[in-house]
């Protein structure tokens, strides 16, 4: 008999689901959060990175659950937006190595 899924178990299987419907909807992490950090630098005049967006991101989504704690669908994109951040930061820095390393001739 199967036991039954924890919290932890339903919020980051629903948070894998939404991950996948969201890069039909808006591409890729990547693609998405430099999009955004495009946006947010001109709005403030300030270099944002991918990596600032998706901590922001998350961060807006704590400072949401303050109001409620118990509120699934905010846990659900914590979830999503950490891996969707870390997905995102790992190809920048990938992409961003080869540019330097371009840039050097090596």
């Amino acid at each position: 008999m199967r036991k039954k899924m924890t919290t932890k178990e339903k919020i980051i299987n629903k948070a894998f689901k939404t991950v996948g419907e969201r890069n039909d909807h808006y591409g890729t992490p990547l693609e998405n959060f430099e999009r955004i950090a495009e946006l947010w630098s001109c709005h403030i005049d300030k270099k944002i990175s991918v990596y600032d967006v998706g901590v922001m991101l998350i961060l807006l989504k704590i400072a949401r659950s303050k109001h409620d704690k118990l509120h699934e669908d905010t846990w659900i994109d914590i979830a999503g937006y950490a891996g969707a951040t870390a997905e995102a930061t790992f190809l920048d820095e990938e992409i961003n190595k080869e540019m330097r390393e371009w840039a050097k001739g090596d």
